[in-house]
């Protein structure tokens, strides 16, 4: 694991109840595609946090596992969840059985990886946990969000790699290694792939991108 995956997993145990606290329901944009797939057995949400999407993914599936690689995150996941189960694993090499999932969710990680190889490996297991056929939605930060109004050619000229802040409730800050998105580049990305891209869309500041599982 690179040093820049360390620190992000350090900075998320360290700030995971203040985080927990901040993201309770999912996205609509989640909302959507989970109201859009068909039902299934199994949903995976790789990156799960406190485990906000759970309820959700039930309404679909029955059974979710959760993947994430803060244990403290995980902690609260299991406290306010125990209708699901969670595991502590890294997205490049997910501790799931090939082939099992109906469903995934990839939600605003792949973002904190620091090599196109690493992003890639990601894909890589999302299409090798699920099921021929299966859907994922992934999400990741875009350059034209907000937030980095006025910062995007310093920015572009690091290699769209930058650190933004979390400060906690006691004022703590925390920097997080995030890497901001073209949309060209997410697309070359996701076509290097075995998954299938049906969309890829930008939505207050986010890419998401409706994926399908290879045929095997």
């Amino acid at each position: 694991m690179s040093d820049e995956r360390r620190e992000v997993r350090a900075v998320f145990d360290e700030i995971a109840d203040d985080f927990a606290r901040t993201r309770q329901r999912p996205w609509p944009e989640i909302e959507a595609f989970v109201g859009d797939v068909p039902d299934g057995d199994v949903a995976i949400d790789v990156g799960c946090g406190n485990g906000r999407n759970v309820p959700l993914l039930l309404g679909t599936c029955s059974r979710v596992v959760g993947v994430d690689f803060s244990r403290e995150l995980l902690a609260i996941a299991r406290t306010d969840h125990s209708e699901a189960s969670f595991v502590c694993g890294d997205g490049t090499h997910l501790p799931i059985t090939a082939g099992v999932a109906d469903v995934a969710l990839c939600v605003a990680v792949l973002h904190h990886l620091p090599s196109t190889e690493e992003r890639a490996a990601l894909l890589d297991e999302l299409d090798r946990v699920l099921a021929p056929g299966g859907r994922a939605l992934l999400s990741v930060w875009a350059i034209e969000h907000a937030a980095f109004d006025g910062e995007r050619d310093e920015i572009r000229a690091n290699d769209n790699d930058t650190y933004v802040p979390w400060t906690s409730d006691d004022g703590a800050t925390h920097d997080r290694f995030y890497h901001l998105f073209e949309r060209e580049e997410l697309r070359s990305l996701l076509d290097t792939s075995p998954l299938d891209v049906e969309r890829v869309g930008l939505h207050n500041g986010n890419y998401y991108a409706r994926l399908v599982a290879s045929e095997g």
